[in-house]
């Protein structure tokens, strides 16, 4: 097949281009661009609603009955329970292969014998998590003095504005309030009337009513029948009739008030200082990261066309600069790499056949395009990841078959037999080459975790640009490689070029022929050399001055504060300290500012009391700020790292004692939005709930403040909040009165009665009969309480029922059926080794758990980190096994592997190094690069071994094949290495925030490489000699040993003969 596309330049031509156009069609139009890759959570989760309920109502109507409901369902590896104020949360984490949509409908079908939910219970929710519902791709805030009702009509507008743009299917609001209809009853007029809650709520039920009739099919046509009486007014609720016991007929506007208004809770987010709702965009399906911000940005800047003054729109957290600064920077790094290379080949070699070299990037690039689809990928920041790591990797198979067809072309060999048998003689190890570089890529499939689901983005990226790369260097450039001569033309490049490759030639014959002779002779003091390196390499590590973080420090362009107060803390409180962030905020935003043009680092800043954060239910106790940190290439000098500025904003705001918990965290791009950040030092406190337990979970808490690494120590203790506990007095049974009665009318007074739900547009909405915000809170009202009897009698409440006075926690967790208390701390930067800490704190918290009759455990990267390390060590052992394997058929010899393997060692000391030099901390990210390396560096070694192998074939000595295989692989070693780092050395050298996610493994790459041609140029020849030593020596100890044996036995064949 190579003589026949070699003969037919053509056929070689059109299948190049086919590659190249079918792959264009179908990266345009087939492979969206999206910002993250869509995460595998491998997570069922519950969510169900029982509003008006405290923490433990939530836990024995919900959280225990169900807990019971699912034990035994195959495929839960942990299920994690959360039961706050209203609400109960399941967490399901699923075991490794399990059917998610299964896994669904077993939960599913387990929940619904459960006949014990109370009735004021929501349906609840089971679903997956998709990463598409949680990262938007960029926001818009807006902003106005508007009223609530005001400012989410303009919301729904940017909404539906966007919904009908062409590529946007998934737009949502965030912070815009919920609409309510109240019913808040007077007391002193229901108790005129001799009304109660319940017949309000059944009045409106009664009155409030739409209804289909069905039809009347008559000889004049069809009449479709319908009863309409629904209330959607605030004058439609007032005039709905209701009945007394005295016969009278009043309206319920004479006996309440209808406020048509929003759920009660007064969450406050500001954007810039302004009152604002957010509106994110999501990408769905096929959809264009890229384009949806580029439609969402014109949307934005045409903004004062559509509406009117006051109303501002700004973007907010646009996720999607990260994908057009990765396809910015592999454009770049494409760009210079190419050029780089094309102008290291074209000195070296020939300019036209370095051309024909980099030809192959585009050829194999898009040859990985078109399996893209296939594989189910997008082009997201680690796929692109893939296309950028792999460019000076790439080129490798055309230069050393290129370099191969050069050498007999100019050895005097006619271009079309130099072209096909030079390729033919470097097909077996190029072609193992790169099968070990895609082999070696392969562990990273098997990772676990978001880190996982990232990561194995690589692979099916990196197999096919290399099997590409295969097809293009065996039937495409030998194709045009014929077309080269011997002699090249006389002008002043030329000349120049000539000139260049002569003194390489020179070096070759002046400096490393006598060098390798020299290691050769001594190649046993070479190698003691070489192995003495290593072991100085591995004192330094094992001597901890080379550290070691699971997550490199990968900034992202937002850092936020969350603060947790107790559960009581009144909105106002809240808002005060909220204040106090604000104002060290601002301080902030003064003490750093680029001094080349005078811009802060604080950007836009996100502001929010009374949640979480904007999107999240209301919570009086809780606020958030957040800001954007002007990015790296706007800057006219690095500045500091986000973790700096993050640090520097929580020493500016000071010490908050009453916080259950407050921390200021730089936003990593990685780390989702979970329970727990994996980063941090995560332990979970497990035993039944006691004053013991909490006071274990302070000492804890204290331990972890006295280690000067960590910040933002918390522990999430709750000494339980008031609670007012109402039971029936003996007399109230004499009543007719029951505790049900009794909590029902009681529930109605406060919590209030749901009495019905309405469609009003898009919105769903709750009429809630109760008493008026006034009444409920204050404690008089239940002093000044009516209980209607049975008999309808109004008796008053500490008549028939007594009031004491309690405490209830506020939340509580659960992890597997155990009652848990979460404590932890922030590492301070990425260097603070929290594995070493947890190691440190394990024996005082053994002593202490013991000590007080409860266990705990260590979560996120802690808990992982050993399991991660046997997995790195397995999977570092079968890709050593497979790659053995793979150079013992290449190579058909069991002994040689070995020398081709050496080295994988010594090119990860050179990553190593590169990380010193660098001054960079090794992370999963290197390791991930080394294990890539791990293929990489034997090809060239591979090669070398197998020019070996056919010169001694040809006759040749052992010592002399050694020797002429190095002075000539020298030229091709050379090149694949250079070309390999200066393609990588862009994106080294690049300080944007996209890039620092990349340069770990660059650097194990391009260093590794660089590092292993020396020992393929020296170590590889003298270990050949070594190996022939070696089998000599054996072969003269053996003979020695068996030679007495040997004899007796000649000696008695001898005797036998006679």
């Amino acid at each position: 097949m190579i003589r026949w596309f070699t003969n037919n330049g053509i056929a070689a031509n059109f299948l190049m281009l086919a590659i190249i156009v079918a792959g264009s069609y179908v990266a345009v139009n087939h492979v969206p661009l999206e910002v993250t890759p869509a995460l595998s959570w491998d997570t069922v989760i519950i969510d169900m609603e029982y509003r008006g309920a405290t923490a433990k109502d939530v836990e024995r109507a919900i959280l225990i009955p169900v807990e019971a409901a699912l034990e035994g369902v195959d495929g839960i590896e942990a299920l994690n329970a959360d039961g706050h104020r209203g609400r109960a949360k399941f967490f399901l984490r699923a075991s490794r292969g399990t059917d998610l949509r299964n896994l669904m409908d077993d939960v599913k079908a387990r929940i619904d014998t459960i006949t014990t939910f109370p009735a004021e219970t929501e349906p609840p929710r089971v679903f997956i998590p998709e990463s598409a519902n949680y990262y938007d791709i960029l926001q818009i805030a807006v902003m106005g003095e508007l009223s609530p009702y005001d400012m989410r009509r303009v919301a729904r507008r940017v909404q539906q504005d966007l919904l009908e743009m062409p590529g946007i299917s998934r737009v949502n609001i965030r912070g815009a309030k919920e609409s309510e209809v109240s019913i808040e009853a007077d007391v002193e007029k229901l108790l005129a009337y001799n009304l109660s809650f319940q017949d309000l709520a059944d009045a409106i039920r009664g009155f409030s009513l739409d209804l289909p009739a069905g039809a009347i099919d008559s000889d004049s046509g069809t009449f479709i029948v319908r009863t309409r009486g629904q209330a959607y007014s605030e004058d439609e609720f007032e005039d709905i009739p209701i009945r007394s016991s005295s016969g009278a007929e009043v309206r319920l506007g004479e006996v309440a008030t209808v406020r048509d208004g929003f759920v009660e809770g007064d969450q406050k987010t500001f954007f810039n200082g302004k009152p604002a709702v957010f509106v994110p965009v999501m990408r769905v399906g096929d959809e264009s990261a890229l384009g949806i911000s580029n439609e969402v940005r014109e949307y934005v800047r045409t903004a004062r066309t559509r509406f009117p003054e006051g109303i501002e729109l700004e973007i907010w957290d646009d996720e999607s600069l990260q994908i057009r600064h990765r396809l910015s920077t592999l454009a770049w790094s494409l760009l210079q790499g190419g050029f780089f290379v094309l102008l290291i080949l074209g000195l070296f070699i020939r300019p036209a056949l370095a051309f024909w070299i980099v030809i192959g990037i585009p050829v194999s690039f898009a040859g990985a395009a078109m399996f893209m689809p296939w594989f189910d990928l997008t082009a997201n920041v680690m796929s692109l990841f893939g296309f950028i790591i792999v460019t000076g990797i790439v080129v490798d198979d055309a230069i050393v078959t290129g370099e191969n067809v050069y050498s007999k072309i100019m050895e005097g060999i006619d271009p079309l037999e130099a072209a096909v048998e030079g390729t033919r003689e470097v097909a077996t190890p190029v072609t193992f080459g790169a099968l070990t570089t895609m082999v070696a890529f392969l562990p990273l499939m098997f990772f676990d975790g978001t880190w996982g689901d990232y990561a194995r983005q690589v692979p099916p990226v990196v197999a096919p640009v290399l099997l590409f790369s295969l097809v293009e260097s065996k039937l495409i450039l030998p194709a045009h490689l014929k077309h080269l001569r011997r002699k090249t033309g006389g002008g002043w490049f030329a000349r120049f070029q000539a000139a260049i490759a002569m003194r390489l030639q020179r070096f070759i014959a002046a400096i490393y022929r006598p060098s390798l002779q020299m290691a050769v002779r001594n190649r046993w003091g070479v190698i003691a050399g070489f192995v003495s390196l290593g072991l100085l390499m591995a004192g330094y590590c094992v001597g901890g001055r080379m550290g070691f973080v699971a997550f490199p420090s990968v900034d992202n362009t937002k850092i936020s504060a969350m603060l947790d107060l107790p559960d009581d803390t009144p909105l106002e409180v809240t808002e005060r300290y909220v204040d106090r962030i604000s104002a060290a905020l601002d301080q902030l935003a003064t003490e750093y500012v680029d001094p080349g043009n005078g811009q802060s680092l604080v950007q836009n800043v996100v502001r929010m009391s009374g949640g979480r954060r904007p999107g999240s239910n209301f919570d009086k106790s809780r606020g958030y700020m957040a800001f954007e940190v002007l990015p790296p290439e706007q800057r006219t000098v690095p500045g500091p790292k986000n973790n700096e500025l993050a640090t520097r904003w929580s020493e500016l705001v000071g010490e908050i004692p009453e916080a259950r918990r407050f921390e200021t965290r730089s936003e990593a791009a990685l780390v989702r939005d979970d329970q727990y950040d994996d980063e941090d030092l995560n332990i979970e406190l497990r035993g039944p709930s006691s004053p013991e337990k909490r006071a274990v979970a302070r000492q804890i808490k204290a331990m972890l403040e006295g280690y000067g690494e960590l910040k933002g120590q918390f522990a999430n203790v709750t000494e339980g909040q008031d609670e007012l506990e109402i039971s029936l007095k003996p007399r109230a049974a004499e009543l007719g009165l029951t505790q049900s009665t009794l909590a029902s009318q009681i529930r109605q007074a406060f919590f209030g009665e749901e009495a019905q739900r309405l469609q009003r547009g898009v919105d769903d909405i709750r009429v809630m009969v109760r008493l008026p915000m006034e009444a409920r809170r204050s404690l008089h009202t239940l002093d000044r309480m009516k209980i209607r009897t049975p008999r309808g009698a109004e008796v008053p409440l500490e008549t028939v029922a007594t009031i004491k006075l309690a405490k209830a926690p506020s939340f509580v967790e659960r992890n597997d059926r155990a009652e848990i208390i979460r404590m932890g701390a922030q590492p301070v930067d990425e260097t603070v080794d929290v594995v070493g800490i947890s190691k440190e704190l394990k024996p005082k918290l053994d002593a202490l758990c013991i000590k007080n009759g409860l266990s705990y455990q260590f979560l996120g990267y802690v808990a992982e980190a050993e399991k991660t390390k046997q997995q790195t060590i397995i999977g570092s052992t079968l890709l050593f096994l497979t790659l053995y394997g793979l150079l013992a058929i290449a190579l058909k010899s069991l002994v040689q592997p070995i020398y081709v393997l050496l080295a994988v060692p010594f090119a990860i000391i050179g990553a190593l190094v590169g990380h010193i030099w660098m001054d960079l901390t090794p992370s999963y990210l290197s390791i991930f690069g080394m294990l890539a390396l791990a293929g990489i560096a034997v090809n060239d070694t591979l090669v070398m071994v197998d020019f070996i192998n056919r010169r001694c074939s040809e006759g040749m000595s052992l010592r002399d094949a050694a020797l002429e295989a190095g002075g000539k692989r020298f030229r091709p070693i050379f090149l694949t290495s250079i070309t390999t780092f200066v393609g990588l050395l862009p994106l080294m050298l690049d300080d944007s925030i996209q890039a620092q996610f990349l340069i770990p493994m660059a650097v194990s790459l391009a260093f590794g490489v660089l590092f292993a041609t020396a020992i393929t140029l020296y170590m590889v020849p003298c270990a050949v000699m070594a190996g022939a030593d070696v089998a000599r020596w054996a072969k003269a100890i053996a003979s020695w040993y068996w030679s007495p044996i040997s004899g007796r036995f000649a000696e008695s064949e001898s005797l036998n003969a006679n």
